[in-house]
């Protein structure tokens, strides 16, 4: 649960043996598996937010990707005025976090198969 007048939570994504545009092709994956609204792209950040609809009560906040050598940084940042956020960041930068790996798991297996299916294909 974080405090202060912009409660946020940050995460971080360790990834060898990838480059930024994996991860950043990766990163835009997961905002539209999660149904974030990207406002912001460049080579080394994302700047996407939950969609916000008028007069619900439900949790908005603001996601930043940032994408340095091999560290994917996640930070989620409350929009609502309030003092806490119950978790809930620390619960979309976990949930981004478990999109994401997931993503590089089945990238990785899909690019073990294609290798796979060449070297069967090859006559010696």
């Amino acid at each position: 649960m974080s405090f202060g007048f912009t409660p946020s939570f940050t995460g971080k994504i360790i990834l060898d043996n990838y480059t930024k545009s994996n991860a950043l092709v990766f990163a835009k994956q997961v905002c539209e598996i999660m149904n974030l609204e990207v406002r912001y792209i460049t080579e080394v950040k994302i700047i996407a937010y939950t969609n916000n609809i008028l007069f619900t009560r439900q949790f908005h906040c603001k996601i930043t990707i940032q994408i340095e050598k091999s560290i994917v940084s996640i930070t989620s940042a409350s929009t609502n005025i309030e003092m806490y956020d119950k978790g809930m960041n620390k619960k979309k930068v976990n949930e981004f976090t478990s999109i994401f790996y997931n993503l590089v798991e089945l990238y990785t297996r899909e690019k073990a198969n294609k290798n796979k299916l060449l070297l069967s294909t090859l006559s010696y």
